[in-house]
Order: C-alpha cells, then sequence, then structure tokens
C-alpha cells in the first residue's frame, strides 16, 4: 500500500498507520506523550505565498472552500 500525507484510517481491519518524523528539524513538531499514550500531531501547513501569513502561524481550516474536509 502507498501511504502518503500523514494518517490514512482507510486500511482494512483495525489498525491505522501513522506517518510522522520524530528526527531532528522535521518540518513538523509532532510528538508522543504520557507514556506513550498521546499523540500531538501537528498536520500540515497551509501552502506558502510570497507576502503571505507565515504557514506555521496559520490554523488550518476544517474544510476546504469546496466543502470537503482538509488532509488534517
Amino acid at each position: 500500500m502507498n501511504l502518503q500525507r500523514g494518517m490514512d484510517s482507510h486500511l482494512k481491519g483495525r489498525h491505522s498507520v501513522i506517518l510522522m518524523s520524530l528526527r531532528p528539524r522535521a518540518p513538523y513538531a509532532n510528538r508522543i506523550e504520557e507514556n506513550s499514550k498521546v499523540l500531538v500531531y501537528e498536520g500540515h501547513d497551509i501552502p506558502f505565498h510570497k507576502g503571505g501569513p507565515d504557514p506555521k502561524s496559520v490554523d488550518q481550516a476544517e474544510y476546504n472552500p469546496r466543502g470537503n474536509l482538509t488532509h488534517n
């Protein structure tokens, strides 16, 4: 199976796969807390636009303008 863009919960069975990086200088501040029971997943940034806001400072909307869910 080809997995991209973070989480895919539509796998067969009762398992989900979470793609994330915990390496130093990773682009997202994902982390695991509370004795490995809580996942803090930052998700995707909004697209960068010259002259626009810093993508890290914007909370991405839940829905796209077309009404479908964003990747977060």
